[in-house]
């Protein structure tokens, strides 16, 4: 993955997510959003640690994507 930001796409389960020891958010199906923000800064070339703490139902696929989804945002 290039030094170029992202987004990881976290439809479903609730938690907390961290990028090589950076904290990305707590997440949950109930959003509004529907992708957590991935700094640019925070990613190295090559392999990148990706730790979920996921307190619902894990998943096997992580996809990140390049731009975000902030759900519906009109109140």
């Amino acid at each position: 993955m290039a030094r170029q930001r992202r987004a990881w796409d976290r439809r479903g389960g609730k938690g907390v997510a961290w990028i090589n020891g950076f904290n990305l958010g707590r997440y949950w199906t109930r959003g509004p959003q529907h992708t957590l923000y991935v700094p640019g800064s925070v990613l190295v070339p090559g392999r990148n640690e990706l730790v979920i703490l996921e307190l619902h139902a894990a998943g096997r696929r992580v996809r990140f994507v390049p731009q975000p989804d902030l759900g519906h945002t009109d109140f």
